[in-house]
């Protein structure tokens, strides 16, 4: 059994959430096994100055997008200020170049999926999973040097990590138990308040001290993962699911509006005031820009992919950058940053 969300879209369509009441309190889960860690001295500096230069350099719009239909789920990242669709990379092949020839020796037969990229770009967390011993590694990489920052093993069978913006934070599902992970100081801790289901439609707020998702009372529950504090938000809509958090005091989320074209109502929401506005109606599997200007999404029915202006309304076909092959694409994660990711297309260590 797969123990990540392969396409994205069936994380999403999960409606139907438990109200939970129950504080957090210490788990009996082993932490998970750091294998290797690279940097052993603060890194605070060293991350500041690169965050300065990606900064500085030329920024491009980069989507992760994965692709539906093959023989096996890929994920890839392309530039979309290329309409040629000539600049893209495999994710897979991009890892590849990172690692040693040793690694890719031990790690052939495990297949990757992309947990999350920071919002400037410069960092990725993987998920390795591996069938014969149902045993998943999570490996972070600095994408600007190339090289890897961290490996850690979740506890075995282990389900569905979704990692917090600053890869510091990993929530899990184990033995239908959730699991917070925190990386910086290597400790777990059990969280009650957070329901299985409520990890698939949930997002991580922006520093990853909190945590929202959407019950079965239809509304959003925020929790503040370290103060053992609960907060509902809009009780009594019929929230679907929370699509992004990645603004301190604003969320976006979906109302389901036609459940069999798979289309809903986005709104964002301020989180001081819960001051709504209604963005426009679109389908699922739907990714924003990172100042929610623009919003792209895969459409199966034409098997196109296209991109909309949320202030215009204007609408293009972008299925030629994406170089599909004539599948599903699904958008994943919109990325702007000043690196370029093609430095590893042809590149091994």
């Amino acid at each position: 059994m797969m123990k990540f969300l392969k396409p994205v879209l069936l994380t999403i369509l999960i409606i139907g959430l438990s109200a939970c009441n129950s504080s957090i309190g210490q788990s009996t889960a082993r932490s998970p096994q750091q294998t290797r860690h690279v940097e052993e001295t603060p890194l605070q500096t060293k991350k500041e100055n690169e965050e300065k230069s990606i900064s500085e350099q030329k920024q491009h719009s980069w989507l992760l997008a994965g692709e539906e239909g093959l023989d096996e789920y890929v994920q890839f990242l392309v530039n979309l200020d290329d309409p040629s669709g000539k600049t893209f990379i495999r994710v897979d092949d991009m890892i590849d170049a990172m690692q040693t020839k040793e690694e890719r020796i031990k790690y052939r037969d495990s297949q990757i999926d992309v947990r999350k990229i920071t919002e400037d770009g410069s960092r990725i967390a993987i998920l390795r999973d591996s069938h014969e011993d149902h045993q998943s590694v999570i490996q972070i990489y600095n994408l600007d040097s190339g090289e890897k920052e961290n490996e850690f093993e979740l506890p075995k069978d282990a389900y569905y990590p979704l990692v917090s913006p600053d890869l510091n934070k990993y929530l899990y599902e184990l033995n239908k138990h959730i699991y917070l992970y925190d990386l910086s100081n290597d400790q777990t801790i059990e969280e009650n308040n957070i329901t299985i289901e409520g990890l698939y439609s949930g997002q991580f707020s922006p520093d990853g001290s909190k945590f929202t998702f959407t019950d079965d009372q239809k509304g959003i529950i925020l929790i503040d993962l370290f103060k053992q504090e609960k907060k509902r938000l809009l009780t009594d809509t019929k929230i679907a699911f929370v699509n992004t958090w990645d603004q301190e005091n604003q969320l976006i989320y979906t109302v389901a509006k036609n459940s069999k074209k798979y289309q809903g109502d986005m709104y964002s929401l301020k989180i001081v005031n819960e001051d709504n506005k209604w963005l426009g109606t679109y389908l699922y599997s739907s990714v924003l820009s990172p100042d929610h200007t623009k919003l792209i999404y895969g459409d199966s029915d034409e098997i196109k992919t296209y991109m909309i202006d949320t202030k215009s309304g204007e609408k293009r076909d972008i299925s030629r950058t994406l170089e599909g092959t004539g599948s599903w694409i699904t958008p994943l994660q919109w990325l702007d940053t000043g690196l370029d990711y093609m430095k590893y297309s042809n590149r091994k260590k």
